[in-house]
Order: structure tokens, then sequence, then C-alpha cells
């Protein structure tokens, strides 16, 4: 698989995740919810982080990339705060939607400014190899996630 295919996949999942927790009103599912997405958060970040943006590096994404990596250290640390929150507190909604936002503006700044320079940078069989990889990595963590 391409790598921007997987993820913009990921993405798509994460935003799927976001709509459903907003939307529970059971405290005891949006707290599972809320576990399947910081899951979710912490495997896009760590393939991204190990994987996708070494080989994306250039000194046209550098900038980009140091911002990006500072985003998922934002999502991460809101979604380990949302954990340790009721939610039924007003906090816990302001936290949820400064998530959301921060989430959004992630992805924009992905699509916009990164996506576009790897095109030019990575050919498409370095693309698919690299999807490969960040594959199967996601895999090995999701099954570390589930099996803890």
């Amino acid at each position: 698989m391409n790598a921007l295919k997987l993820l913009e996949d990921q993405h798509a999942e994460i935003e799927t995740r976001l709509l459903k927790l907003e939307k529970e009103a059971l405290p005891s599912v949006q707290r599972q919810r809320l576990l399947q997405l910081a899951s979710a958060l912490h495997v896009h970040s760590t393939i991204e982080q190990k994987l996708f943006y070494p080989a994306a590096k250039a000194r046209s994404t550098e900038e980009v990339i140091f911002v990006l990596i500072e985003s998922h250290r934002a999502l991460n640390a809101m979604a380990a705060e949302l954990l340790g929150l009721s939610a039924s507190s007003e906090r816990y909604q302001d936290k949820l939607t400064a998530l959301r936002t921060e989430f959004e503006d992630h992805v924009k700044e992905e699509r916009g400014d990164l996506f576009s320079q790897v095109r030019k940078l990575l050919e498409k069989a370095r693309l698919e190899t690299l999807g490969s990889e960040m594959g199967a990595m996601m895999d090995h963590l999701t099954e570390d996630t589930v099996s803890a």
C-alpha cells in the first residue's frame, strides 16, 4: 500500500473514532471509545515519526515535519488528559474540542504542505515500500495494544 494512502486511511479512522466519541452519551462506552482513539493516535504518531518523517525528511520538509511532531505531542497529551477526566466535567468537553481542532490542523498541514512535497521527493515504488513497512509496524503496534 502507498504510504500516503495508508496515512489518509488512518486520518479517516481517527476522524470516525472522534465522531463516535463525540456522539456517545453512555460514560462507559465513551471511555472505551476514548481508549480506542488514544490508541489510534499513538499508532499514527509512532509510524509517522519512526518511518514516514525520516523518509520524507529534506530541506524543504524540515519545518513542517517539526510542526507535525509537535502536533503529535499535543494530540497524545490531550488524549491522556481526557483519560484522566470524567466525561461529565466541563473540562472534558473543552479538551475534546481542542483535540478535534488540533487533529484537523494536523491533517490539513500534512495534506497541504507535507504530502505534496513527499510526492515530489519520493518515487512511487518508494512510497509503496514505505507503506508496507508502515503497515507492518502498525500491525505490530496494534497487536501490542490489544494484548496489553
